[in-house]
């Protein structure tokens, strides 16, 4: 029966596929160049008012791209 289940994808159905991929990892490298840019920020201020707002994106950030790579069966590194 599971050789019936994963019938090989047509190539249409394959190109939908490989677009969608793309499109969430262009997603994660937008995410991870927004966190970098926070982490610049956040470390070349001194204002301690923002910080605290800084480091909660931070950890929003990493705590999304951390859950998608588990959904997806990827290993965060």
């Amino acid at each position: 029966m599971d050789s019936e289940e994963k019938k090989p994808l047509l190539p249409f159905d394959l190109a939908r596929l490989n677009i969608t991929e793309t499109a969430e990892n262009f997603n994660f490298y937008n995410s991870v160049e927004i966190l970098a840019l926070a982490i610049q920020t956040l470390n070349s201020t001194s204002d301690s008012e923002h910080d605290s707002d800084l480091d909660m994106m931070c950890q929003n950030i990493i705590k999304e791209l951390s859950l998608a790579m588990i959904e997806k069966d990827d290993t965060w590194n």
